[in-house]
């Protein structure tokens, strides 16, 4: 993956400024550079589905994370992005209102625009 430029973000995951996409940034960096990818049916471990360390709910976090997200992976389209997600899934922002929720991932945007500012520097 190093020989391709493909690293993961460290603006993304557990323990980061967006606690999660980590992963979905990487997948998408692997279908840009068009590289090959194997899968197995092995298995290879569990998963317990216990308490989460960073999802809390469908909160103000959790939209402000999902706008950052949409930004890293396509910046050109980020609001169009932003707007179908709410209205495809208006189940999940049942403690925000329409408004709020899409105030918040604007919010999550500029912070991620912000980091890369800060980080081309």
């Amino acid at each position: 993956m190093q020989d391709a430029g493909i690293r993961f973000n460290t603006n993304f995951g557990p323990g980061a400024k967006f606690s999660n996409g980590s992963d979905t940034i990487f997948i998408r960096d692997i279908y840009r550079k068009k590289l090959r990818v194997y899968s197995s049916p092995e298995w290879l471990g569990t998963v317990y589905n216990t308490k989460s360390t960073w999802f809390t709910g469908y909160d103000e976090k959790f939209f402000f994370n999902k706008g950052a997200l949409f930004t890293a992976i396509f910046p050109p389209l980020r609001h169009l992005l932003m707007v179908q997600y709410l209205l495809r899934h208006k189940e999940v922002f049942s403690e925000l209102s329409f408004i709020n929720a899409y105030y918040q991932m604007r919010k999550g945007s500029m912070e991620y625009l912000n980091c890369q500012k800060e980080f081309e520097r």
